[in-house]
């Protein structure tokens, strides 16, 4: 990377703080829904075949194009094509790997072998939904353009599973407190195998300075259950009293589901509390520690952004019934571009694309038979 040179400060000046940059969204609502209206259409007509893959493609490229970085806009080149190659081969193979537990019970073969083969089977699909995603990053990376700079992912899918299905096995060993280093472990190898041009990303951090942040949302949870617990038997207690007899109990069905439902509401609240508290933490963190040559980055956020973004999002779906997935994912690249902060960004012009950075072929595959795209879900 071709990067301009700094003269030295004059002795005893401090050098001047990098500037800050923002990547700056203009995509409109409207324009949004008439795109989405027409991909809806031609999905209707096509039995869902365009709006699952070129219609993907043309949000993207929507997106994509009305996101940009020192007025330099980012550009989409993936085809609706290549997506929808991959996913017939990807849904011709997928069957066969999972037809063993079905058949073996069909030939009466013993339960044993049978219950083995389904967890193997369990276990193979984990794999695969990892990998798919690992496909998924590396495709629309490989597919971004910025200042005529094509992005790319190195590394192995196989390795990135590896590595995630390893995490998850330590964590009902840990009572779930391996979380953070799952978290930056996973960050950390995706984030050093992502770059643009002739520059890789770098992260350097610990799941060790997380643990903090994390163990607040540990304890609001278990303190959470408890208090939970609580309230909800004072409101059964309140209403209906002790039950003298079984009889007692099964007339008390209003004063049950109060308890219930004061029970979960509590649960949630405080374990939401945790989850914002963490998440808010590890979002900075994660910025701070990453690097793009002499780029460094921030990404301040308050608990109470992330709960209005996040209760947004569920309002909107659950209310348009899953149709407003692309206004979510506006949502998503419009929060993004709003807090991320890049220090020092103007270097990013002398940025030259690496002679070895190749344009990988084919698209998601398998991510589109598991749904599981990388940007919020919805892309």
């Amino acid at each position: 990377m071709a990067i301009t040179t700094h003269l030295p400060s004059p002795t005893g000046v401090a050098p001047a703080a990098p500037a800050e940059t923002r990547l700056v969204y203009d995509g409109r609502t409207g324009e949004l829904f008439i795109l989405w209206l027409k991909i809806l259409l031609l999905g209707a007509v096509t039995l869902g075949i365009y709006s699952r893959f070129w219609g993907r493609t043309r949000i993207r490229r929507y997106f994509w194009s009305h996101v940009s970085l020192l007025d330099e806009r980012f550009e989409y080149d993936g085809t609706g094509g290549e997506l929808f190659r991959r996913f017939l081969l990807a849904l011709v193979l997928f069957p066969l790997l999972f037809v063993w537990a079905p058949l073996l019970q069909a030939l009466g073969v013993g339960q044993v072998l049978v219950a083995v083969v389904t967890i193997v089977q369990f276990a193979l699909l984990l794999f695969i939904a990892l990998v798919s995603q690992y496909g998924s990053r590396r495709y629309q990376v490989s597919r971004t353009v910025w200042h005529g700079i094509r992005g790319g992912v190195d590394g192995s899918a196989v390795g990135y599973a590896l590595r995630a299905m390893g995490y998850t096995l330590l964590l009902p060993i840990t009572l779930g407190l391996a979380v953070p280093w799952q978290y930056v472990g996973l960050w950390r190898y995706k984030t050093n195998n992502t770059g643009f041009g002739d520059v890789n990303f770098q992260f350097e951090g610990a799941g060790a300075r997380l643990m903090g942040p994390f163990l607040v949302a540990y304890a609001s949870s278990i303190l959470g259950a408890a208090l939970a617990a609580g309230l909800g038997f004072l409101t059964f207690y309140a209403i209906a009293g002790i039950p003298q007899s079984p009889t007692a109990i099964q007339g008390a069905a209003g004063a049950i589901v109060a308890g219930v439902v004061v029970f979960y509401v509590v649960y949630l609240v405080s374990s939401l509390i945790g989850y914002l508290h963490f998440f808010v933490r590890a979002f900075g963190y994660t910025a701070t520690n990453t690097r793009f040559a002499r780029v460094s980055f921030d990404f301040p956020l308050r608990k109470r952004d992330l709960f209005r973004f996040q209760l947004g999002n569920i309002l909107l779906l659950v209310f348009t019934l899953g149709l407003a997935m692309p206004f979510v994912g506006q949502r998503y690249v419009r929060f993004f571009c709003r807090h991320l902060r890049l220090y020092g960004a103007a270097e990013l012009t002398a940025l030259t694309q690496a002679p070895g950075r190749r344009r990988a072929r084919g698209g998601e595959g398998l991510a589109q038979l598991f749904d599981t795209l990388d940007v919020g879900g919805f892309i």
